[in-house]
Protein backbone atom coordinates (compact mmCIF):
# COMPACT_ATOMS: atom_id res chain seq x y z
CA UNK A 1 0.00 0.00 0.00
CA UNK A 2 1.33 3.41 -0.92
CA UNK A 3 2.01 5.12 2.42
CA UNK A 4 0.69 8.37 1.01
CA UNK A 5 -2.88 7.04 0.94
CA UNK A 6 -3.05 6.11 4.58
CA UNK A 7 -5.71 4.54 6.77
CA UNK A 8 -7.72 7.22 8.54
CA UNK A 9 -6.18 6.80 12.00
CA UNK A 10 -2.51 7.22 11.09
CA UNK A 11 -2.09 10.45 13.05
CA UNK A 12 -3.68 8.98 16.15
CA UNK A 13 -1.69 5.75 15.96
CA UNK A 14 1.56 7.71 15.88
CA UNK A 15 0.40 9.76 18.85
CA UNK A 16 -0.54 6.63 20.76
CA UNK A 17 2.86 5.04 20.18
CA UNK A 18 4.52 8.12 21.61
CA UNK A 19 2.05 8.15 24.49
CA UNK A 20 2.64 4.52 25.43
CA UNK A 21 6.39 5.05 25.43
CA UNK A 22 6.08 7.50 28.29
CA UNK A 23 3.10 6.13 30.22
CA UNK A 24 5.31 4.66 32.90
CA UNK A 25 7.68 7.58 33.33
CA UNK A 26 6.22 10.87 32.10
CA UNK A 27 4.23 13.39 34.09
CA UNK A 28 0.72 14.08 32.80
CA UNK A 29 -0.75 17.33 31.61
CA UNK A 30 -4.08 18.36 30.16
CA UNK A 31 -5.12 21.41 28.15
CA UNK A 32 -6.09 24.63 29.88
CA UNK A 33 -9.78 25.06 29.02
CA UNK A 34 -11.28 28.27 27.68
CA UNK A 35 -13.59 29.37 30.56
CA UNK A 36 -16.53 30.31 28.31
CA UNK A 37 -16.67 27.04 26.44
CA UNK A 38 -15.16 24.24 28.49
CA UNK A 39 -15.07 22.50 31.80
CA UNK A 40 -11.74 21.61 33.36
CA UNK A 41 -10.25 18.16 32.71
CA UNK A 42 -10.63 15.99 35.81
CA UNK A 43 -7.86 14.00 37.42
CA UNK A 44 -7.00 10.50 36.28
CA UNK A 45 -9.33 7.60 37.03
CA UNK A 46 -8.48 5.45 40.03
CA UNK A 47 -7.11 1.94 39.56
CA UNK A 48 -10.01 -0.10 38.21
CA UNK A 49 -11.64 -3.19 39.58
CA UNK A 50 -11.89 -6.27 37.37
CA UNK A 51 -14.38 -5.68 34.58
CA UNK A 52 -16.75 -7.80 32.54
CA UNK A 53 -15.51 -9.49 29.39
CA UNK A 54 -17.07 -8.44 26.10
CA UNK A 55 -18.13 -11.41 23.97
CA UNK A 56 -17.14 -11.34 20.33
CA UNK A 57 -16.55 -13.38 17.17
CA UNK A 58 -13.59 -12.82 14.84
CA UNK A 59 -13.92 -13.12 11.06
CA UNK A 60 -11.41 -12.93 8.23
CA UNK A 61 -11.62 -11.14 4.91
CA UNK A 62 -10.91 -12.82 1.55
CA UNK A 63 -7.35 -14.13 1.45
CA UNK A 64 -4.62 -11.52 1.25
CA UNK A 65 -6.80 -8.44 1.86
CA UNK A 66 -6.63 -5.99 4.76
CA UNK A 67 -9.17 -3.32 5.79
CA UNK A 68 -8.63 0.43 5.46
CA UNK A 69 -12.17 1.51 6.34
CA UNK A 70 -15.51 0.23 7.62
CA UNK A 71 -19.09 1.50 7.37
CA UNK A 72 -22.58 0.10 7.96
CA UNK A 73 -24.47 -0.02 4.66
CA UNK A 74 -28.12 0.69 3.88
CA UNK A 75 -28.62 -2.96 2.89
CA UNK A 76 -28.06 -4.45 6.38
CA UNK A 77 -24.48 -5.40 5.52
CA UNK A 78 -21.07 -4.09 6.54
CA UNK A 79 -18.86 -2.58 3.80
CA UNK A 80 -15.07 -2.67 4.08
CA UNK A 81 -12.50 -0.85 1.93
CA UNK A 82 -9.35 -2.93 1.45
CA UNK A 83 -5.83 -3.12 0.15
CA UNK A 84 -4.04 -6.28 -0.92
CA UNK A 85 -0.69 -7.63 0.17
CA UNK A 86 2.26 -6.26 -1.86
CA UNK A 87 -0.02 -3.52 -3.28
CA UNK A 88 -1.38 -6.04 -5.76
CA UNK A 89 -4.85 -4.50 -5.84
CA UNK A 90 -7.63 -2.83 -3.88
CA UNK A 91 -11.17 -4.04 -3.31
CA UNK A 92 -14.40 -3.39 -1.47
CA UNK A 93 -15.89 -6.20 0.62
CA UNK A 94 -19.56 -6.66 1.43
CA UNK A 95 -19.79 -8.54 4.73
CA UNK A 96 -23.00 -10.03 6.08
CA UNK A 97 -23.71 -9.98 9.81
CA UNK A 98 -22.84 -13.71 9.74
CA UNK A 99 -19.32 -12.72 8.65
CA UNK A 100 -19.59 -13.90 5.03
CA UNK A 101 -17.50 -11.60 2.82
CA UNK A 102 -17.82 -10.94 -0.92
CA UNK A 103 -15.03 -8.99 -2.60
CA UNK A 104 -15.53 -6.54 -5.48
CA UNK A 105 -12.35 -5.55 -7.29
CA UNK A 106 -11.53 -1.86 -7.73
CA UNK A 107 -10.14 -1.46 -11.29
CA UNK A 108 -6.53 -0.29 -11.70
CA UNK A 109 -6.18 0.13 -7.96
CA UNK A 110 -3.44 -0.52 -5.44
CA UNK A 111 -5.40 0.52 -2.35
CA UNK A 112 -8.83 1.79 -1.35
CA UNK A 113 -9.01 4.45 1.36
CA UNK A 114 -11.62 5.41 3.97
CA UNK A 115 -15.26 4.68 3.08
CA UNK A 116 -18.57 6.43 3.78
CA UNK A 117 -22.27 6.17 2.92
CA UNK A 118 -23.39 8.74 0.35
CA UNK A 119 -26.72 10.55 0.06
CA UNK A 120 -27.50 8.27 -2.91
CA UNK A 121 -27.28 5.14 -0.68
CA UNK A 122 -24.11 4.03 -2.42
CA UNK A 123 -20.71 3.61 -0.75
CA UNK A 124 -17.97 6.13 -1.63
CA UNK A 125 -14.22 5.84 -1.16
CA UNK A 126 -10.96 7.26 -2.59
CA UNK A 127 -8.42 4.92 -4.16
CA UNK A 128 -4.96 5.27 -5.62
CA UNK A 129 -3.62 4.07 -8.94
CA UNK A 130 -1.95 0.71 -9.37
CA UNK A 131 1.81 0.15 -9.06
CA UNK A 132 2.41 3.36 -7.15
CA UNK A 133 0.97 5.60 -9.87
CA UNK A 134 0.25 9.12 -8.60
CA UNK A 135 -3.33 9.11 -9.88
CA UNK A 136 -6.13 9.16 -7.32
CA UNK A 137 -9.81 8.50 -7.92
CA UNK A 138 -13.12 8.77 -6.13
CA UNK A 139 -14.83 5.40 -6.19
CA UNK A 140 -18.51 4.59 -5.94
CA UNK A 141 -19.91 1.12 -5.35
CA UNK A 142 -23.61 0.32 -5.40
CA UNK A 143 -25.06 -2.22 -2.99
CA UNK A 144 -25.23 -4.60 -5.96
CA UNK A 145 -21.45 -4.36 -6.36
CA UNK A 146 -21.11 -2.07 -9.41
CA UNK A 147 -17.93 0.04 -9.13
CA UNK A 148 -17.47 3.41 -10.86
CA UNK A 149 -14.34 5.60 -10.75
CA UNK A 150 -13.92 9.36 -11.11
CA UNK A 151 -10.51 11.14 -11.26
CA UNK A 152 -9.36 13.43 -8.45
CA UNK A 153 -6.47 15.95 -8.37
CA UNK A 154 -3.10 14.18 -8.44
CA UNK A 155 -2.04 16.08 -5.31
CA UNK A 156 -4.64 14.20 -3.25
CA UNK A 157 -2.56 11.10 -2.58
CA UNK A 158 -3.05 11.25 1.19
CA UNK A 159 -6.79 11.29 1.87
CA UNK A 160 -7.33 10.84 5.60
CA UNK A 161 -11.10 11.25 6.02
CA UNK A 162 -14.31 11.35 3.99
CA UNK A 163 -17.87 12.28 4.97
CA UNK A 164 -21.21 12.83 3.29
CA UNK A 165 -22.14 16.50 3.66
CA UNK A 166 -25.56 18.00 4.34
CA UNK A 167 -25.45 19.38 0.77
CA UNK A 168 -25.36 15.86 -0.73
CA UNK A 169 -21.71 16.12 -1.77
CA UNK A 170 -18.81 13.93 -0.67
CA UNK A 171 -16.32 15.96 1.35
CA UNK A 172 -12.81 14.68 1.86
CA UNK A 173 -9.63 15.81 3.62
CA UNK A 174 -6.38 15.56 1.68
CA UNK A 175 -3.13 16.03 3.56
CA UNK A 176 0.23 17.12 2.14
CA UNK A 177 -1.17 18.82 -0.96
CA UNK A 178 1.82 21.16 -1.29
CA UNK A 179 5.51 21.36 -0.36
CA UNK A 180 4.62 22.88 3.02
CA UNK A 181 2.58 19.84 4.06
CA UNK A 182 -0.68 21.78 4.11
CA UNK A 183 -4.11 20.16 3.80
CA UNK A 184 -7.21 20.80 1.71
CA UNK A 185 -10.91 20.12 2.13
CA UNK A 186 -12.67 19.38 -1.15
CA UNK A 187 -16.23 18.52 -2.18
CA UNK A 188 -16.97 15.95 -4.89
CA UNK A 189 -20.42 16.18 -6.47
CA UNK A 190 -22.07 12.87 -7.41
CA UNK A 191 -24.30 14.88 -9.77
CA UNK A 192 -21.62 16.65 -11.81
CA UNK A 193 -19.03 13.94 -11.12
CA UNK A 194 -16.41 16.57 -10.36
CA UNK A 195 -14.82 18.70 -7.64
CA UNK A 196 -17.21 21.58 -6.87
CA UNK A 197 -15.58 23.17 -3.80
CA UNK A 198 -12.04 23.57 -2.55
CA UNK A 199 -10.84 24.98 0.76
CA UNK A 200 -7.14 25.35 1.59
CA UNK A 201 -6.25 24.51 5.19
CA UNK A 202 -2.73 25.86 5.87
CA UNK A 203 -1.04 24.06 8.74
CA UNK A 204 0.09 27.32 10.34
CA UNK A 205 -3.52 28.51 10.56
CA UNK A 206 -5.48 25.32 11.23
CA UNK A 207 -3.02 22.66 12.40
CA UNK A 208 -3.13 19.15 10.92
CA UNK A 209 -6.70 17.90 10.30
CA UNK A 210 -7.72 14.28 10.75
CA UNK A 211 -11.14 12.91 11.72
CA UNK A 212 -14.25 14.58 10.23
CA UNK A 213 -18.01 14.19 10.83
CA UNK A 214 -21.17 15.90 9.64
CA UNK A 215 -23.01 17.58 12.52
CA UNK A 216 -26.77 16.79 12.41
CA UNK A 217 -27.43 20.09 14.19
CA UNK A 218 -27.06 22.70 11.46
CA UNK A 219 -25.34 20.46 8.93
CA UNK A 220 -21.80 21.78 9.39
CA UNK A 221 -18.72 19.63 8.93
CA UNK A 222 -16.65 19.29 12.11
CA UNK A 223 -12.95 18.50 11.78
CA UNK A 224 -10.57 17.47 14.55
CA UNK A 225 -7.21 19.14 14.06
CA UNK A 226 -3.97 18.72 15.99
CA UNK A 227 -0.78 20.59 16.73
CA UNK A 228 -0.62 24.29 17.41
CA UNK A 229 -3.23 25.51 16.67
CA UNK A 230 -5.49 22.57 17.40
CA UNK A 231 -9.10 21.89 18.30
CA UNK A 232 -12.32 21.56 16.31
CA UNK A 233 -12.90 23.29 12.99
CA UNK A 234 -16.37 24.13 11.70
CA UNK A 235 -17.10 24.32 7.96
CA UNK A 236 -20.53 24.96 6.45
CA UNK A 237 -20.87 23.04 3.17
CA UNK A 238 -21.16 25.42 0.21
CA UNK A 239 -19.47 26.14 -3.10
CA UNK A 240 -17.33 28.76 -1.31
CA UNK A 241 -16.66 27.21 2.12
CA UNK A 242 -14.77 28.90 4.95
CA UNK A 243 -13.30 27.41 8.10
CA UNK A 244 -13.37 28.70 11.67
CA UNK A 245 -12.56 27.19 15.06
CA UNK A 246 -15.69 26.07 16.87
CA UNK A 247 -13.29 25.26 19.71
CA UNK A 248 -9.60 26.16 19.79
CA UNK A 249 -7.21 24.78 22.37
CA UNK A 250 -4.64 27.12 23.96
CA UNK A 251 -1.71 27.91 21.64
CA UNK A 252 0.66 26.14 24.05
CA UNK A 253 -1.30 22.90 23.66
CA UNK A 254 0.17 20.67 20.94
CA UNK A 255 -1.99 17.66 21.74
CA UNK A 256 -3.96 15.49 19.33
CA UNK A 257 -7.70 15.95 18.76
CA UNK A 258 -9.12 12.96 16.89
CA UNK A 259 -11.72 10.22 16.47
CA UNK A 260 -14.97 12.16 16.20
CA UNK A 261 -18.36 10.44 16.45
CA UNK A 262 -21.88 11.87 16.67
CA UNK A 263 -24.82 10.66 18.74
CA UNK A 264 -27.44 11.79 21.22
CA UNK A 265 -26.87 15.49 20.66
CA UNK A 266 -23.16 15.14 21.39
CA UNK A 267 -20.02 15.10 19.26
CA UNK A 268 -17.63 12.69 20.95
CA UNK A 269 -13.88 12.90 20.46
CA UNK A 270 -10.52 11.86 21.84
CA UNK A 271 -7.79 14.15 23.16
CA UNK A 272 -4.23 12.88 23.64
CA UNK A 273 -1.69 15.03 25.44
CA UNK A 274 1.88 15.09 24.09
CA UNK A 275 3.20 14.95 27.66
CA UNK A 276 2.11 11.43 28.53
CA UNK A 277 1.27 10.41 32.08
CA UNK A 278 -1.73 8.60 33.53
CA UNK A 279 -4.18 11.38 32.63
CA UNK A 280 -2.82 11.92 29.12
CA UNK A 281 -6.00 10.85 27.32
CA UNK A 282 -9.37 12.52 27.71
CA UNK A 283 -12.83 11.96 26.28
CA UNK A 284 -14.27 15.06 24.59
CA UNK A 285 -17.97 15.83 25.09
CA UNK A 286 -18.97 18.55 22.60
CA UNK A 287 -22.49 20.00 22.51
CA UNK A 288 -23.81 19.71 18.92
CA UNK A 289 -25.50 23.11 19.04
CA UNK A 290 -23.20 25.32 21.11
CA UNK A 291 -19.87 23.48 20.66
CA UNK A 292 -19.21 23.80 24.39
CA UNK A 293 -16.47 21.29 25.24
CA UNK A 294 -15.99 19.18 28.36
CA UNK A 295 -12.94 16.99 29.03
CA UNK A 296 -13.69 13.67 30.78
CA UNK A 297 -11.04 11.37 32.22
CA UNK A 298 -10.60 7.99 30.57
CA UNK A 299 -9.45 4.90 32.48
CA UNK A 300 -5.71 4.41 32.15
CA UNK A 301 -5.46 0.67 32.82
CA UNK A 302 -7.52 -2.49 33.13
CA UNK A 303 -7.15 -5.52 35.37
CA UNK A 304 -5.62 -8.68 33.89
CA UNK A 305 -7.17 -8.79 30.40
CA UNK A 306 -5.16 -11.91 29.65
CA UNK A 307 -2.14 -10.26 28.09
CA UNK A 308 1.03 -12.20 28.95
CA UNK A 309 3.08 -8.99 28.68
CA UNK A 310 1.20 -7.17 31.45
CA UNK A 311 2.32 -7.30 35.04
CA UNK A 312 1.58 -7.43 37.85
CA UNK A 313 -1.95 -8.04 36.63
CA UNK A 314 -2.64 -4.56 35.26
CA UNK A 315 -2.36 -3.47 31.63
CA UNK A 316 -2.26 0.16 30.46
CA UNK A 317 -5.02 1.26 28.09
CA UNK A 318 -3.93 3.35 25.12
CA UNK A 319 -7.06 4.57 23.35
CA UNK A 320 -6.87 4.73 19.58
CA UNK A 321 -10.18 5.65 17.99
CA UNK A 322 -12.39 5.72 16.15
CA UNK A 323 -15.22 5.90 18.66
CA UNK A 324 -18.52 4.06 18.34
CA UNK A 325 -21.60 5.01 20.36
CA UNK A 326 -23.27 1.70 21.10
CA UNK A 327 -27.01 0.96 21.20
CA UNK A 328 -26.58 0.61 24.97
CA UNK A 329 -25.47 4.25 25.22
CA UNK A 330 -21.87 3.31 26.04
CA UNK A 331 -18.77 4.34 24.09
CA UNK A 332 -16.41 1.86 22.45
CA UNK A 333 -12.73 2.37 21.62
CA UNK A 334 -9.83 0.32 20.33
CA UNK A 335 -6.89 0.01 22.74
CA UNK A 336 -3.70 -0.27 20.74
CA UNK A 337 -0.34 -1.73 21.73
CA UNK A 338 3.33 -0.87 21.46
CA UNK A 339 6.42 -2.72 22.61
CA UNK A 340 7.75 0.59 23.97
CA UNK A 341 5.86 0.21 27.25
CA UNK A 342 7.64 -2.17 29.66
CA UNK A 343 4.35 -3.37 31.16
CA UNK A 344 2.76 -4.22 27.83
CA UNK A 345 -0.53 -2.68 26.74
CA UNK A 346 -4.06 -4.09 26.75
CA UNK A 347 -5.07 -4.82 23.14
CA UNK A 348 -8.75 -4.96 22.27
CA UNK A 349 -12.05 -3.11 22.43
CA UNK A 350 -12.87 -1.08 25.53
CA UNK A 351 -16.39 -0.12 26.65
CA UNK A 352 -16.69 2.99 28.81
CA UNK A 353 -19.68 4.92 30.07
CA UNK A 354 -20.37 8.45 28.89
CA UNK A 355 -18.86 9.63 32.17
CA UNK A 356 -15.63 7.77 31.39
CA UNK A 357 -16.07 4.74 33.65
CA UNK A 358 -14.49 1.47 32.49
CA UNK A 359 -17.27 -1.10 31.94
CA UNK A 360 -15.95 -4.04 29.92
CA UNK A 361 -13.08 -5.23 27.74
CA UNK A 362 -12.70 -7.48 24.69
CA UNK A 363 -9.29 -9.13 24.72
CA UNK A 364 -7.76 -9.13 21.22
CA UNK A 365 -4.18 -9.80 22.25
CA UNK A 366 -3.84 -12.15 19.25
CA UNK A 367 -4.03 -9.01 17.12
CA UNK A 368 -1.14 -7.27 18.88
CA UNK A 369 0.42 -4.88 16.39
CA UNK A 370 -2.79 -4.40 14.43
CA UNK A 371 -4.11 -0.92 13.72
CA UNK A 372 -7.82 -0.21 13.92
CA UNK A 373 -9.43 1.02 10.69
CA UNK A 374 -13.06 1.25 11.73
CA UNK A 375 -15.41 0.83 14.67
CA UNK A 376 -19.14 1.03 13.93
CA UNK A 377 -22.50 -0.23 15.13
CA UNK A 378 -23.67 -2.86 12.69
CA UNK A 379 -27.22 -3.47 11.50
CA UNK A 380 -27.33 -6.35 14.01
CA UNK A 381 -26.70 -3.98 16.93
CA UNK A 382 -23.20 -5.36 17.53
CA UNK A 383 -20.02 -3.33 17.66
CA UNK A 384 -17.94 -4.14 14.57
CA UNK A 385 -14.21 -3.54 14.56
CA UNK A 386 -11.94 -3.67 11.47
CA UNK A 387 -8.26 -4.29 12.17
CA UNK A 388 -5.36 -4.31 9.74
CA UNK A 389 -2.29 -6.41 10.40
CA UNK A 390 0.04 -7.08 7.48
CA UNK A 391 1.66 -9.95 9.38
CA UNK A 392 -1.45 -12.11 9.11
CA UNK A 393 -3.44 -13.07 6.04
CA UNK A 394 -6.97 -11.71 5.66
CA UNK A 395 -7.07 -9.88 9.00
CA UNK A 396 -9.61 -9.08 10.66
CA UNK A 397 -13.20 -8.21 11.57
CA UNK A 398 -14.64 -8.60 15.07
CA UNK A 399 -18.37 -8.57 15.93
CA UNK A 400 -18.76 -7.72 19.63
CA UNK A 401 -21.83 -7.86 21.83
CA UNK A 402 -22.46 -4.49 23.55
CA UNK A 403 -21.73 -4.32 27.26
CA UNK A 404 -25.32 -3.46 28.14
CA UNK A 405 -24.54 -3.57 31.84
CA UNK A 406 -24.46 -0.96 34.54
CA UNK A 407 -21.28 -0.59 36.63
CA UNK A 408 -23.07 -2.27 39.55
CA UNK A 409 -23.11 -5.62 37.71
CA UNK A 410 -19.37 -5.80 37.14
CA UNK A 411 -17.28 -8.44 38.95
CA UNK A 412 -15.68 -7.43 42.22
CA UNK A 413 -11.94 -6.99 42.64
CA UNK A 414 -10.10 -10.22 43.24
Amino acid sequence: MDPRLRPHNTYLYAACVALAACLAACGGSTPTPTPSTTTAPPTASPTPSPVATLAGIEFTLPSGFFPTGLVAGPDNNLWVSEYAAADSGGAIAKVTTAGVATNYAVPSSAAAGPITLGSDNALWFPFEGANGAPSVNMGRISTSGVVTAYPLPNTDTDIVSIASGSDGNLWYLADGVDNSGDSALRAFSPTSESIVANLALPMATYGTPGSMVSNPSGGSLVIATSGSPGGLLKVTPSLTPTASFAYQAPVSDTGTFSSLAVGGGIIWGLYTSPSGGTSAQQLLNVNESTYAVSYISLPNETWDPGSPGCSPGYCPLVFAGPIALGPDGNLYFWSTDTTADPKGVAVGVVAVSQSGELLAFYNAQSLAGASNEGLVVGPDGKIWSANSDGRDSSCCLIAIEPAGKSPATRPKRR
